[in-house]
């Protein structure tokens, strides 16, 4: 039985898709998680009818905790975007500092490490100071509060093979901005509605879908709350239950 995470295929040419084939059809079933990783498999000649999908996540049960505040942007509250990643340039955050520079009554936390030199440049050029914090990686116990302040998630990155921070954004009952590289965003998009997607590394749709959210408080509150009716079905538990269900029909084959 192989695992996956998720899956993005590329074409790396006929050598190495040939090897990457090969040494995946050694296995005799394939544990999926979703619709992008079903087609990962696939497309090195893995028989769909040998595919078993099961929910992936790094969030427990009872660490789920909902965000059950709404706001009326039309009254003029402050609406509060978070992001969670390590800063390096494959999470995309130089896009969503450029994408929220004419975005008004709004206020952008980063947390997962110290600012790169490139995005305290975007910062002041764009003279985004009063706009955006930037914080250092810190434990779920105080993470969590930053998760229960937020109105929106936002994750821009240009490419994760799954992105665990969108589980723990359902976990507390967030909407969710992502692009068309998260392979979470792409299935919890497709199971909950609870996502907006964008293309990669683009400025102008990344703009336009926050400020969709921030502007259209029946749309954001709708997606916030299918994330908090959907996220129990996104967690460690469910995973384990899945996992039981998965061996339990391999073992009637043996």
């Amino acid at each position: 039985l192989m695992h996956a995470d998720g899956g993005i295929y590329k074409n790396r040419g006929f050598f190495l898709n040939g090897l990457v084939s090969f040494a995946m059809n050694l296995n005799d079933y394939f544990a999926s998680s979703g619709i992008k990783t079903d087609e990962y498999y696939m497309k090195y000649g893995v028989n769909k009818n040998n595919i078993y999908r099961y929910m992936f996540s790094s969030v427990l049960s009872k660490n789920i905790q909902f965000n059950i505040k709404q706001k009326d942007s039309k009254q003029g509250n402050q609406i509060n975007l978070l992001s969670v990643g390590q800063m390096i340039p494959r999470k995309g955050f130089d896009i969503l500092l450029k994408a929220i520079k004419n975005v008004d009554n709004v206020k952008l936390t980063l947390i997962g490490g110290k600012p790169t030199q490139q995005y305290l440049t975007i910062i002041n050029n764009y003279n985004l100071s009063d706009k955006v914090e930037i914080l250092d990686f810190m434990p779920f116990n105080e993470l969590k509060d930053y998760y229960l302040n937020a109105d929106i998630f936002v994750f821009p990155t240009r490419e994760d093979i799954w992105g665990l921070v969108l589980n723990e954004a359902m976990a507390f009952g967030l909407p969710i901005i992502s692009t068309y590289n998260c392979v979470a965003a792409i299935e919890f998009d497709s199971l909950f509605n609870n996502c907006l997607l964008v293309p990669v590394d683009d400025i102008e749709k990344l703009n336009k879908a926050i400020k969709l959210l921030i502007n259209d408080d029946n749309l954001r509150n709708n997606m916030a709350e299918n994330s908090r009716n959907n996220a129990r079905l996104i967690t460690i538990d469910k995973m384990v239950e899945d996992y039981n269900r998965i061996f339990e029909s391999l073992e009637e084959k043996l």
